[in-house]
């Protein structure tokens, strides 16, 4: 095994230095509507430079939390580590490997990384999102329909990897609107009830006023 990924990652390099190739890429990512500098939505770096998993982002519902971890573990399984363990990243997943199967490889996983699509469809990611993560699958599909080179475009590419992080970041920005709403209400609840006092006050002083 270490083998095949010593091959497969030294191919990826040299197809990675082939002139025109990111510029290609970036091409398409345009086109898709999302560029290559997407978070690592498996791990985070901490202020001290330790590294940790990196979770649901604080706010999230247990079923969104849920959902994520699922997709998380998910692309993991296609991208990083074929048997899913996380704790084990053999930086070779089920995704280059299935694909090397000519027709029939590619479809597999095509069907799968819409699997790993549906999952955060239950997010109910916009439009525009899910737009992306259709359109990373489908440029992932045409890849790796090319005969041994398309699973090295696999490996690259990691499609699902990449959009794990686009819904990562969807669900840091729908908790960030989330705290945002809370302190809202917080700060006009506050200002009622402040409002309420002073008039109570108010009132018992022009009682007193009138004994």
């Amino acid at each position: 095994m270490s083998g095949v990924l010593s091959g497969i990652q030294g191919l990826s390099s040299q197809i990675e230095n082939i002139p025109g190739f990111s510029y290609a890429a970036d091409a398409w990512n345009e086109i898709a509507g999302e560029k290559f500098q997407t978070k690592d939505p498996y791990f985070e770096e901490l202020p001290d430079g330790s590294t940790r998993r990196r979770k649901a982002p604080d706010g999230c519902t247990p079923s969104e939390i849920a959902t994520y971890n699922l997709i998380v573990s998910t692309a993991w399984k296609h991208d990083r580590c074929l048997y899913g363990c996380y704790w084990a990243d053999w930086g070779l997943g089920q995704a280059p490997l299935v694909s090397i199967v000519p027709v029939i490889g590619p479809w597999i996983m095509y069907t799968l990384h819409l699997r790993l699509n549906t999952m955060a469809d239950q997010l109910h990611v916009p439009v525009k999102l899910q737009a992306k993560m259709y359109a990373n699958v489908t440029f992932d599909f045409l890849m790796t329909l090319i005969p041994v080179l398309g699973a090295i475009f696999s490996y690259i590419n990691a499609c699902s990897t990449r959009n794990a992080a686009l819904v990562h970041s969807y669900l840091t920005k729908v908790a960030t609107q989330r705290k945002a709403v809370s302190l809202y209400f917080s700060f006009f609840a506050s200002l009622f009830y402040l409002s309420y006092l002073l008039s109570n006050y108010r009132h018992s002083l022009g009682a007193g006023q009138l004994c």
